[in-house]
């Protein structure tokens, strides 16, 4: 009901979508799966492509708009993992990777950034993402002149769709079935269950 109202807002159909970009994580595992089989139904329904955006590089081109020429740290909850991590230079076209999507435990965050950043002197960093990561990065952004970014959280669907229009440009996206049906989240660690469950086997007299 949502994509039929935002269609009708438009005057559109979805036959009428060039391709429909959809956001692939890190995040929810239960949401991305929901989101991006959402995603595949409508494509397939409405015969047009599907492109698959990374989350971070979507929340990143939000940071650029309110921090202008700054590098962007995004950092997600990865709960007893750490964070997710990722860094992007400070260009908004054709932003690189400085540090591709992965997963950082806390202590090791500081020296793996400050050493990616060092290739690239001069140019000031922006954090953004989950409050309770900049909650806990602070002192460490204080420390280092890093600027906290705290209403740059969530992920638009505009940033989405800007993510995905740059892509389709380059003549990106998956149009046949068999390419749609392979498209799955991007993943950086196991689930929680299954974290758990390799915790429990790990202990003695499992």
């Amino acid at each position: 009901p949502l994509i039929k109202k935002a269609l009708d807002a438009g005057g559109l159909k979805a036959a009428d979508l060039a391709t429909v970009a959809v956001s692939l994580g890190p995040g929810s595992w239960t949401g991305l799966r929901i989101g991006i089989s959402a995603a595949k139904a409508l494509a397939w329904g409405a015969g047009t492509a599907v492109l698959g955006v990374p989350s971070f590089e979507a929340l990143a081109l939000e940071a650029g708009l309110h921090a202008p020429q700054h590098a962007r740290l995004v950092v997600r909850d990865a709960r007893s993992e750490g964070f997710f991590v990722a860094l992007f230079s400070e260009t908004l076209e054709q932003p690189q990777r400085w540090i591709e999507e992965c997963v950082l435990r806390a202590p090791e965050l500081p020296a793996r950034v400050q050493q990616a950043l060092a290739a690239f002197p001069g140019i000031p960093l922006a954090l953004c993402g989950d409050r309770v990561c900049l909650d806990e990065l602070a002192d460490t952004a204080q420390k280092n002149g890093w600027m906290l970014l705290r209403d740059c959280e969530h992920i638009s669907a505009a940033s989405v769709a800007e993510c995905g229009w740059k892509r389709l440009s380059k003549n990106e996206g998956l149009k046949t079935a068999a390419e749609i049906h392979k498209l799955s989240p991007l993943y950086l660690r196991a689930s929680d269950p299954e974290l758990k469950l390799k915790q429990r086997l790990a202990q003695p007299g499992s």
